[in-house]
């Protein structure tokens, strides 16, 4: 009888061929990276300004180098008078309800009976900033706070709402205030509890 012995091949380590690729890759980063900073380099160069290593600041106009010192202070006095983007707020709509269904009102209430239980205020609010936060303070027959919700905003436009027992406050005139996070009020809406 004649025996035959096989030869059965090892399987190579798979993460050798990822730690590879993982390898190129990062190189071709690199290389990516280091194009675009000797590019832009060569731009600067050929607009005649100085080039600098940092680059965090987008700059939107290329200056050429100052050649006296009064130029320099003009530039300084236009810097200081630049005003920050004001941040701005906007309630569009304010709407007391009894309920919410696919983050809208299902309806508009002057009047809310008390065995209601729950009531909501609703708000749809616009922003030039995201995210920013809002508060609902709610306020019972009394002129007392009953609860301040502190709402943040994450898109624009945006459906928000609150929602308070009305066992808290009894009957009555109640008022939701809207304010924006510095404390200024951007809308206000009464309703009555009877």
């Amino acid at each position: 009888m004649v025996q035959i012995t096989g030869y059965k091949k090892k399987s190579e380590p798979k993460w050798v061929y990822l730690l590879l690729a993982f390898a190129v890759a990062g190189v071709l980063l690199l290389l990516l990276l280091g194009i675009g900073f000797i590019l832009e380099k060569i731009e600067r160069m050929q607009a005649n300004v100085p080039v600098t290593t940092s680059t965090l600041l987008p700059t939107t106009t290329m200056l050429k180098p100052l050649t006296n010192i009064t130029a320099e202070v003009e530039i300084e006095k236009e810097v200081a008078n630049v005003v920050p983007p004001t941040i701005s707020v906007g309630i569009n709509q304010v709407v007391i309800s009894s309920g919410i269904e696919q983050h809208r009102p299902i309806d508009d209430l002057g009047q809310v009976e008390l065995a209601q239980g729950m009531i909501y205020c609703y708000s749809r609010v616009a922003l030039t900033v995201v995210p920013q936060t809002i508060s609902h303070c709610w306020y019972g027959p009394k002129g007392n706070l009953i609860a301040e919700i502190k709402l943040t905003i994450a898109r624009n436009p945006a459906d928000t709402w609150s929602y308070v027992g009305l066992a808290n406050g009894g009957r009555g005139n109640w008022t939701v205030i809207i304010k924006a996070a510095d404390g200024t009020e951007l809308a206000k809406k009464q309703f009555q509890v009877i």
